[in-house]
């Protein structure tokens, strides 16, 4: 699968990087055939993952609502399917280890599920809420097999474990051990330590 993506003068390139998004497409490996799939409505990929062999998560963005109409779309035929219904604050991240979706709602949008962070289980359509706080970040993190929702906490890919800061909006680098020890990076007053 391939995202085309075009700078366009006068910021892209420049400023910032790609500002328009061009086009999807899919090859084909048994005839090289090319097959045109539905264009997101952002001026960025926003590629989420493989939800199988043959569809992958993607979603729109806009100024308005921020992120919404989450779907799994079939590289064969282009068909979409909603995944949910909701917008969400920007992305979404996707756990390799089950599938499972983690991202922030935020107040200000009617089709929001509300202001916290929430989790999606893999075939399920309606969130769990894990924390009443907005994250203004969520990623994966390899390494430690986690989320993280910056800067309210880490949490397991099934919701049920959840790792807090020592120093709230000041702590980044988070790692975790198989063992649950965890590092992490603390910023204060422009001192950096390791915190253990």
């Amino acid at each position: 699968m391939h995202f085309g993506v075009s700078w366009v003068p006068p910021f892209g390139g420049a400023i910032g990087g790609a500002n328009q998004l061009d086009g999807v497409w899919a090859v084909q490996i048994s005839d090289g055939k090319v097959i045109t799939l539905p264009k997101p409505k952002s001026i960025s990929s926003n590629f989420v993952g493989w939800q199988d062999d043959s569809h992958y998560i993607t979603y729109d963005s806009n100024d308005e609502c921020f992120s919404q109409n989450l779907r799994s779309v079939d590289v064969v035929t282009g068909k979409a399917t909603p995944i949910i219904d909701l917008s969400f604050y920007y992305q979404v991240e996707q756990s390799p280890e089950n599938k499972s979706l983690i991202f922030a709602g935020a107040d200000g949008c009617a089709t929001s599920p509300g202001e916290g962070i929430f989790l999606l289980p893999a075939g399920q359509t309606t969130p769990t809420q894990l924390d009443d706080k907005r994250a203004y970040e969520v990623n994966w993190l390899i390494e430690s097999g986690v989320f993280q929702a910056y800067p309210e906490a880490l949490f397991s890919s099934d919701g049920s474990t959840r790792y807090d800061p020592p120093v709230y909006d000041s702590s980044f680098e988070p790692a975790v051990s198989k063992n649950g020890y965890q590092a992490w990076e603390v910023i204060e007053n422009r001192q950096d330590r390791l915190w253990l």
